[in-house]
């Protein structure tokens, strides 16, 4: 309808009539803008390649040649790059197969170039993929602008919700293990706390835990799981016990910003260990790298296996005489009060000042921190008595030794005994009445958290506890020849005051032959029954060791013999001395056997020097002659 209007100036009537729009972007009053502004994520998953999706619409004609500018990209880990690939919905981009973008990763900046005019209203959608950050982040904040003859200043995108939210990177807020027990062989509940952090997991991830090293129980397929993971996971979890993996299918979607406490039992192997590196990781769907977890401390720490590491000395050599057994003692756990030592295989000791309770014998032991040593190599290293006399009188506490059948003993400990810490045990014991190389002696604690059999490990020699001297009732030696430079035939003849065993590695050691011109130092044959065919020969010390390779009865003579070489120049004779190791023979000089005049005796013995030795030991005839 048309209004009629009277111009009084003109007298004239008009009518209205509308006014013609401009095209596109020149119509009146049109402000650009999209109304389509959205970005997604195909995965939440650190350090994997991403792959965003961007969905675009705006009110006006956008022109070719501006450029459209997302910003906000921010942790994304693909470097800067002028050539970052697109696949695009439409052909405003480019042609199909080389469509490209400007990333610039310090900014978090895309730009994209029109290469046609997308018209108004138009939906377009393209893709491009990013490198995710190696750790979790929130999504961040993304906007998009447009820059050129259409300015489109930035505003924020719909950055979808969920998973799908771009650059939400998935992670775990809380990953912490403890366990009930140390006790080696014992039933052990662990415990895991796991925070799933910013992300969801999807139905099929699989939760797993590595580094579980240590325990006693066999692959399985079926091990129960306590605890609230049981609303989202299958009923039963994987057990690989080579990897230490427990791995747990989720068969409902776990919420984002959800505690998933997880529990399960294992068996504690009997080996002795410190607590391992325990990691926590995701695969599936949702895919999070291995997180080393929080342990808890002391006896809580996962898989931590309690063991002990014991020395033990002595303080007498000789049979049948009072002997102090020191015990040097560090564990890795904390033990309770009233825990239990054993001590097995005292072998051929006897208890002293007894008292008698049933069938068993007790005597007193010392027992204490040792606050001389810092470690158990200080503790070993130290003089014993100095560092018996650097305990505390405060600490040392009085406790029963209880002896039992088969040179074993019992030591109620009523203290704590501290992990790291150096303690001492001594106890008095009538040794053996006869000589004997030390015995395998082994310590178990028994008590709240028993520690398995471990042995006992020994200082060399003559301080190796219950290693009781024996003596060479008969040493005797003779050469060949005293002519220079001539091979020489060495005899030497032994018997030992206790049967020596060949199962104790015994080893029969000459020493001062010395000036010897061969052979070089190695290998060198030896004629003679009950011992090794042949001994390994030092030149330079003059020395053979030849090992016992058949038992020798004690009071047995044995007789040997090897050749030499002599010196091409006379010397005079050395002290030459035998000694054993395994059974230990102390070191004494060989006598002198006498033959005849020619072979008058001592190893190297040369001919211009035979008389004065020959008259000097004229009575040093050996008995068995």
């Amino acid at each position: 309808m048309h209004i009629i209007r009277a111009c009084a100036r003109l007298h004239v009537c008009l009518y209205q009539s509308p006014l013609v729009a401009g095209a596109d972007n020149s119509a009146p009053m049109l402000v650009t803008g999209f109304i389509v502004k959205a970005i997604s994520q195909q995965t939440p998953s650190p350090s994997h390649n991403n792959t965003f999706t961007v969905e675009l619409s705006c009110q006006t004609l956008l022109p070719r040649g501006d450029v459209i500018i997302i910003s906000g990209l921010m942790g994304a880990a693909t470097t800067s790059t002028t050539l970052l690939a697109l696949v695009a919905s439409t052909s405003a981009f480019g042609p199909a197969g080389n469509q490209t973008a400007q990333w610039q990763q310090d900014t978090g900046e895309l730009r994209l170039q029109l290469q046609h005019d997308v018209a108004a209203h138009e939906q377009i959608s393209f893709e491009f993929s990013l490198l995710n950050p190696y750790k979790g982040q929130d999504a961040p904040l993304v906007s998009v602008a447009c820059l050129g003859r259409v300015r489109i200043w930035p505003s924020e995108m719909n950055t979808g919700e969920g998973n799908s939210a771009a650059l939400l990177i998935a992670d775990f807020d809380v990953a912490s293990i403890s366990q009930s027990t140390p006790g080696a062989l014992l039933s052990n509940l662990l415990s895991i706390d796991v925070g799933v952090g910013r992300a969801a997991l999807p139905v099929g991830s699989i939760l797993y835990v590595t580094g579980l090293t240590g325990s006693d129980t066999a692959d399985r397929v079926s091990i129960t799981i306590l605890g609230n993971v049981s609303n989202f996971s299958t009923p039963d979890a994987v057990w690989k016990q080579s990897t230490g993996t427990l791995s747990v299918t989720i068969a409902v979607q776990v919420p984002a910003e959800t505690l998933v406490v997880l529990e399960f039992v294992m068996l504690n192997g009997r080996v002795p260990q410190d607590s391992p590196e325990i990691f926590i990781g995701c695969s599936g769907a949702v895919t999070i790298a291995p997180l080393r977890m929080h342990k808890a401390a002391g006896n809580a720490a996962p898989m931590l296996i309690a063991g002990i590491n014991a020395r033990m000395q002595q303080s007498s050599y000789v049979r049948s005489t009072p002997n102090n057994l020191t015990v040097t003692i560090s564990t890795n756990a904390r033990l309770a009060n009233n825990s239990i030592f054993v001590i097995s295989n005292l072998r051929g000791a006897t208890p002293i000042e007894t008292t008698s309770s049933g069938n068993a014998s007790q005597t007193s032991a010392l027992f204490s921190r040792d606050t001389s040593s810092k470690s158990m190599s200080d503790a070993m290293t130290s003089d014993r008595q100095g560092a018996l006399d650097a305990w505390r009188v405060d600490d040392r506490i009085e406790v029963q030794v209880v002896w039992t059948a088969g040179y074993e003993v019992h030591i109620k400990i009523p203290i704590e005994v501290f992990p790291l810490e150096v303690y001492r045990l001594v106890f008095e014991v009538y040794n053996p009445v006869a000589a004997q190389v030390s015995p395998s002696i082994t310590l178990e604690i028994l008590g709240d958290v028993p520690v398995a059999s471990v042995a006992v490990r020994t200082l060399p020699s003559i301080l190796a506890p219950l290693a009781i001297v024996s003596t060479m009732d008969i040493a005797s030696i003779s050469q060949s020849t005293p002519n220079t430079g001539q091979s020489n035939t060495i005899s030497v003849l032994f018997a030992s005051h206790d049967t020596l065993y060949a199962q104790d590695k015994i080893n029969i050691t000459i020493s001062g032959l010395r000036g010897a011109a061969a052979p070089e130092s190695g290998w060198l044959g030896i004629n003679g029954l009950s011992l090794a065919h042949t001994g390994v020969w030092n030149k330079e010390f003059g020395q053979l060791v030849v090992m016992v390779r058949a038992d020798i009865d004690a009071g047995n003579i044995t007789r040997f013999s090897f050749n030499i070489t002599n010196p091409s120049e006379g010397q005079e004779p050395a002290n030459i001395s035998i000694q054993s190791s395994g059974l230990i023979h102390l070191e004494q000089v060989i006598s002198i056997m006498w033959l005849d005049y020619s072979s008058c005796m001592l190893a190297l013995l040369t001919h211009k020097n035979m008389h004065n030795i020959c008259v000097a030991t004229k009575n040093s005839v050996d008995k068995s002659n």
